[in-house]
């Protein structure tokens, strides 16, 4: 299946980027970006891996959110032959936070 990240999915992944390499250097944050490729390329390969993101359960469309890193998971959500990652979330945020962003998306 093909993967696309929508806009403001994007503008989460540079903000968590820029933010990673002032913190923790080039080196980490380029292993990050790594592991999040490869999760991509999971995703591409097993849509349905993600379970069913519990918060956003009653929202208009199915989303599923998958683990990238301890700190951020992926939410997305599947229309026919294209996943569509909507966020790139940060799992210290208060749980409710998430609705708020993809209400507002």
């Amino acid at each position: 299946m093909q993967v696309m990240w929508l806009k403001d999915a994007l503008n989460d992944l540079v903000i968590i980027l820029e933010y990673g390499k002032c913190v923790f250097g080039e080196r980490i944050t380029r292993r990050f970006y790594e592991t999040l490729l490869k999760n991509e390329r999971i995703i591409s390969l097993n849509p349905y891996i993600g379970k069913q993101e519990s918060l956003l359960v009653g929202c208009s469309r199915m989303y599923r959110s998958l683990l990238v890193h301890k700190n951020y998971k992926l939410i997305y959500f599947i229309e026919k032959d294209v996943v569509y990652i909507i966020a790139l979330f940060d799992v210290r945020k208060l749980p409710s936070s998430l609705v708020e962003e993809i209400e507002g998306r």
